[in-house]
């Protein structure tokens, strides 16, 4: 039981921190408006939250692994509360690029530091599914929130949508404090174990250049893409190219994140039930999820054919769906390639995926303002872009990408014989 109130309260956190990451974005017609931006300065204000998100997700990672996971959680929730009081201050387009960048470098820990915790709790036949769970809190907090954002811009401003968030984290940390942590206890006790020493290069070497792990890694990187663009574009899209209202906007967000959490939990699930029945990575994860990350591909595309609200949020609600069912399978496959290493692996992961969003928001930018006047077609520029992005990476991962193959004979001191998630 204790675990499953350990990963409620990850889904909270998750859902916090991806409610604070996109509420930039859900604010962004006020503030474009306040700011007078362009759209390359707006592409540069989603941007920058990533410039220190990749380095500062690896050295939490690893931090986690000496001082624990639930530390460290803990620590990650009081600088976002900080933060988002800081907001109320804002006065000017420089401050705004600075809280962005302070927020990223605090954001970034977050996610390697969730999946290693969750693999302390939860054993592999279930971990999948863990894992999954906790990243519908991340569309869960960008989208099923956003109408409750919405409410509070229009009504309070977005400076107190902001505040409102940095309250319901200080919240978590005081209940966070009282949750007791078996996991050492659990899972751990009744897995392999295998000796935390300091890493040699020449045993990582090996694993750092493997095509699994270099493929893995482009496969989120693609993924991610995908879930900058929801985060930072789509509000923007739906009200400039789409023409809803920001009432509108909001419950069309509501409803894409509604499906994108049923697919990707299910989605998740079932890969979950065919690992456990043939025991292979290859099969199971990577073949599997890059089939669907596929299908999303064509499905973004499709949606840049039609302009019938309805049919564009169901399809984009889909298309992410399926496509984020990597963000999943990702970690699990990081994990399994070093075990002992549980943290180092998953801050690789997410640190590299979000190099997309370092990128994404700026190339989008241009494209938007490549189209001149045509609002529609600009960002169906980037929907196409996305689109080819997910398509190419999925595509080298299913060739590529083969967890199974042991490394035993390139690592010391690792026995690699059998595939096996950690």
């Amino acid at each position: 039981m204790n675990r499953w109130v350990i990963l409620v309260m990850l889904v909270i956190a998750t859902l916090i921190n991806f409610a604070d990451k996109s509420s930039t974005s859900v604010a962004s017609v006020y503030i474009i408006k306040d700011f007078n931006l362009s759209y390359v300065q707006y592409g540069l204000l989603g941007s920058i939250f990533f410039w220190f998100f990749a380095v500062s997700g690896v050295i939490g990672g690893a931090w986690s692994d000496k001082i624990g996971t639930k530390k460290m959680l803990g620590i990650l929730l009081i600088a976002w509360t900080v933060l988002q009081f800081g907001t109320f201050f804002i006065t000017s387009f420089a401050f705004l690029l600075l809280y962005r960048v302070l927020l990223g470098v605090f954001e970034g820990p977050f996610g390697p530091v969730g999946i290693s915790h969750i693999s302390r709790v939860f054993p592999p036949e279930s971990r999948g599914m863990a894992i999954s769970i906790s990243n519908a809190g991340a569309m869960v907090g960008a989208m099923v929130l956003t109408p409750v954002l919405v409410h509070v811009n229009q009504t309070y401003g977005w400076r107190i949508s902001f505040v409102a968030l940095g309250v319901v984290s200080l919240i978590w940390v005081l209940v966070w404090v009282f949750v007791k942590d078996k996991s050492k206890t659990t899972v751990e006790s009744t897995e392999m174990r295998l000796a935390v020493e300091k890493l040699k290069w020449s045993e990582f070497r090996p694993i750092l250049f493997s095509p699994t792990l270099i493929f893995t890694l482009l496969n989120l990187f693609g993924c991610f893409w995908l879930v900058v663009w929801v985060s930072v574009w789509l509000p923007v899209y739906l009200v400039k190219a789409i023409n809803l209202s920001q009432t509108k906007m909001g419950l069309a967000i509501l409803t894409i994140g509604l499906i994108n959490m049923v697919v990707s939990i299910c989605a998740s699930i079932w890969s979950d039930k065919l690992f456990k029945k043939s025991n292979n990575l290859r099969s199971s994860r990577v073949i599997y999820a890059a089939s669907l990350q596929i299908i999303s591909a064509l499905l973004l595309f499709f949606v840049t054919l039609v302009q019938i609200p309805g049919m564009v949020i169901a399809i984009l609600g889909l298309a992410v769906g399926l496509a984020t069912t990597t963000l999943s399978i990702g970690p699990v496959i990081m994990m399994s390639l070093l075990p002992e290493r549980r943290g180092l692996m998953a801050s690789l992961g997410t640190s590299f995926m979000n190099m997309s969003g370092i990128v994404g928001p700026l190339v989008c930018g241009y494209l938007i303002e490549m189209a001149g006047n045509n609002t529609l077609r600009g960002f169906n520029y980037t929907i196409i872009c996305t689109s080819a992005i997910l398509l190419v990476s999925s595509i080298l991962f299913a060739i590529f990408a083969k967890p199974d193959r042991p490394l035993a004979q390139n690592i010391k001191g690792i026995d690699f014989t059998e595939p096996k998630e950690i």
